[in-house]
């Protein structure tokens, strides 16, 4: 799934608008397989990193076992995602909102919903913090047909025709051509 996002900004755009339900989310920068260095410990390697117009960021991983979803892994890229945010003198305030979403073939959280959403709240009334914090787990596992349903049965398609999203397809469809171009030996000629 990773090279199938790679240079593709316009499927990263339709993933987090879906998972988000912001209709207008614009996706300026994006990169897969993104390694986030820690000088003072472990680093991390982000599926797919994006930053939107209005400056969140994102942190997508494609998680198949549910081992590699554990909540305090979200903590973790969350927390790296923050460390090198600022510069020296900016005001805390200047720090953008993240999110750090885990698409998981199962339901790792096991309630059945199609995606679950968190951020810090307050332990006795609820009130959220308000720290820009997120945290998401799409369920991979769900059958509805909800938007998010769909997602997740094209993310996990393997045939393009039965595809619900047409960048979805198109992108699926460009990378198995150039599979079938790599198996055969090289790139077709151009004409002339």
């Amino acid at each position: 799934m990773s090279k199938c996002l790679e240079n593709a900004p316009e499927c990263i755009e339709l993933m987090l608008r879906i998972i988000l339900g912001k209709k207008d989310l614009k996706v300026v920068k994006s990169q897969t397989e993104c390694p986030i260095k820690n000088l003072q410990g472990r680093g991390v390697r982000f599926d797919v990193f994006a930053r939107d117009s209005k400056g969140r960021e994102y942190d997508i991983e494609i998680q198949r076992a549910d081992k590699g979803a554990e909540p305090k892994r979200a903590r973790y890229n969350s927390a790296l995602m923050d460390a090198n945010a600022l510069k020296s003198g900016e005001d805390f305030g200047e720090l953008r909102d993240t999110y750090v979403i885990f698409i998981t073939e199962n339901d790792v959280m096991k309630r059945g919903k199609d995606s679950y959403s968190y951020q810090r709240r307050e332990d006795d009334t609820g009130e959220c913090l308000g720290d820009g914090t997120h945290i998401i787990y799409v369920n991979g596992a769900t059958k509805s047909a909800t938007e998010i349903g769909r997602l997740v049965h094209d993310l996990l398609c393997r045939d393009a025709s039965e595809m619900y999203f047409d960048i979805l397809k198109r992108q699926v469809n460009k990378l198995s051509t150039s599979l079938r171009i790599q198996k055969k030996g090289g790139a077709p000629c151009a004409k002339q």
